[in-house]
């Protein structure tokens, strides 16, 4: 398994650019990607958008993508109608 891509703590909308590039860095394979959002205390609603389209983009490669958030990112991610992004532990709390 790869590295994390590892986010920063704040993830508002104007990140959106700097989310572009850490994701674009990944490479869709057989081998799942790992984001690790655990330090994220702020996702913002096009950030989060950002993140379902890679995810979805993934997805239809065949990649596995693994989600790591705090508790404040799968809040912002539950509000945001996103919850399936997370893990089903994460999803549901």
């Amino acid at each position: 398994m790869n590295d994390a891509i590892v986010l920063p703590d704040k993830m508002p909308s104007s990140a959106v650019g700097e989310l572009s590039r850490l994701l674009a860095d990944a490479s869709l394979g057989d081998t799942p990607i790992r984001i690790d959002a655990s330090g994220v205390r702020i996702m913002g609603a096009l950030a989060a958008e950002q993140l379902l389209r890679f995810v979805r983009t993934a997805e239809a490669a065949n990649t596995r993508v693994e989600i790591t958030a705090s508790s404040e990112c799968a809040d912002d991610l539950r509000l945001l109608g996103l919850q399936d992004l997370l893990p089903e532990e994460e999803a549901a709390t």
